[in-house]
């Protein structure tokens, strides 16, 4: 892939005319070439303009998750426009919060998911559909331009919105294209939700690299991995560790698929082991580490299933323009092999997050130890003396499951607002090689687990709701009056 490209749009426009009649995307029964997706791309932008939308508004979408969202996708791209993915299956008041940060000018919906994006857009939510012409006049982003909006679990309970410009996203794009995609006509698999930023590895480098993007229907998630195996097209897969175990218990259909890129949380060794066997070490497995502020993934490292001695898969060196150092407790870079909190920098990082000022400047460091800017990541990292780089844990209130990151404090606000609720606890534990979201609450008066439970689904995606949950009467707390997460979790294990 080209260097001498500044956006997305430009580098797909691209390909897009050297391989027109090329399969750009299709879903195990309808195709669409190249051509046919920048044209239907080209008529999302004409209606766009019509409806007033010019570059820099943002736009939501609610879409299908089928072969026609990714040109409505590169038609708010086009324009000039930023996407924000919105699920309106999720709880209205966290919808309601998300439109209301980013002053969307419009709601892109698909025709079923109309009526429940009208909501939250009224009269400002456009039907998808593709019809008219447009003139090839749609605007060139600007590197600096933003290009989507990703709203992530905060802690005060607000959803935090990550700003995402042209520039990242390029930079991520081509690194990924040539790594992921360039050594043949690959196909790879969709399946993942466009509010999920792993997702953008199955759309733009694919595109960008001139392969196939195969469209599958979501749905639980041992099913969904059983149509993926067993799809002889697919070559190239992407998915969380926990995704990658239901695989491993799943039958190997076939030896097309070549290569795994494991993302979205800590990938144990023995789980990409599993698979490496499984496939008679023909499966290239890849572990891509990436939080949602350094633009999907900013490092990466090949599985070497004999090499490998760790309990965990190294998080490995950093992509292209991108780079790491480790801070230690004295707040000085650790040399050599050591143990600190990991910070990233280079054309991965994120704009900051939308309409907060003070949580970007916490987060974005400025010009720290000769370093223009810096993200303070929040993880526990060990580096060796090769400078790889090894994941041991958050050194904040927050962990990834199955790929989602979730804030202990958005959860627990959630739960606050239960008037029976009046002090609560979230942690993490374990159940075999993966976390999951335990919540101890303290209530004025007995309530049942599930009234609570009900309570929070009302309030949270569905991610976000605790698998595990009690209730007491009165926190435990140490002498200091802290609570006392010690107690909490012998209350869980017992």
């Amino acid at each position: 892939m080209s260097d001498h490209f500044k956006n997305v749009v430009d580098a797909i426009a691209a390909t897009a005319s050297l391989s027109p009649e090329r399969v750009a995307i299709c879903d195990g029964t309808t195709t669409m070439t190249y051509a046919e997706m920048m044209e239907r791309a080209s008529c999302v932008s004409l209606k766009l303009r019509r409806h007033g939308v010019l570059p820099g508004d943002c736009v939501t979408v609610a879409l299908d998750h089928d072969i026609y969202m990714i040109p409505a996708l590169l038609g708010v791209l086009r324009v000039g426009a930023i996407f924000v993915p919105i699920d309106v299956g999720h709880p209205p008041e966290r919808t309601k919060a998300i439109v209301a940060t980013c002053n969307a000018k419009a709601c892109l919906a698909s025709s079923n998911l109309f009526d429940g994006a009208q909501l939250f857009h009224a009269d400002a939510t456009i039907l998808l559909d593709f019809n008219g012409h447009a003139p090839s006049d749609d605007s060139t982003p600007d590197p600096c331009d933003s290009a989507y909006i990703l709203f992530t679990s905060g802690s005060t309970g607000k959803p935090k919105g990550v700003k995402i410009a042209h520039r990242s996203l390029y930079n991520y794009a081509r690194w990924a294209a040539n790594t992921y995609f360039k050594d043949g006509q690959h196909v790879t698999a969709l399946h993942s939700p466009l509010t999920f930023d792993f997702t953008m590895t199955c759309i733009f480098p694919p595109l960008m690299a001139g392969s196939t993007i195969r469209v599958f229907h979501r749905s639980e998630q041992a099913f969904t991995m059983r149509d993926i195996l067993k799809c002889p097209e697919v070559t190239v897969l992407k998915l969380t560790p926990a995704m990658l175990a239901v695989s491993n218990e799943l039958p190997l259909y076939h030896d097309n698929l070549k290569r795994l890129i494991v993302g979205g949380e800590d990938l144990k060794a023995e789980i990409a082991r599993q698979a490496a066997n499984k496939s008679r070490g023909l499966l290239e497995i890849i572990n891509e580490y990436g939080p949602t502020e350094a633009t999907v993934g900013c490092m990466y490292h090949r599985f070497d299933s004999e090499a490998e001695v760790a309990p965990s898969v190294p998080l490995g060196k950093p992509i292209d323009n991108t780079g790491a150092v480790l801070i230690d407790q004295d707040n000085k870079i650790v040399a050599g092999a050591g143990e600190g909190e990991l910070f990233v920098f280079g054309e991965c990082l994120a704009e900051g997050y939308l309409g907060d000022a003070g949580a970007t400047e916490r987060a974005f460091r400025e010009d720290v130890f000769g370093i223009k800017r810096l993200y303070k990541t929040g993880d526990l990292v060990y580096q060796d003396i090769d400078c790889n780089y090894f994941f041991r844990g958050r050194m904040d209130r927050q962990i990834k499951i199955r790929g989602h990151r979730i804030e202990f404090g958005d959860v627990e606000s959630a739960a606050l607002t239960h008037p029976l609720v009046y002090d609560c606890i979230c942690f993490e534990t374990k159940n075999s090689d993966f976390s999951e979201l335990g919540m101890l609450a303290a209530v004025l008066s007995s309530i049942e687990k599930s009234e609570l439970v009900e309570h929070l689904r009302t309030r949270l995606p569905q991610s976000m709701v605790p698998s595990r949950l009690d209730i007491c009467f009165d926190l435990p707390r140490n002498q200091n009056g802290k609570v006392d997460l010690a107690t909490v979790l012998g209350k869980f294990r017992s």
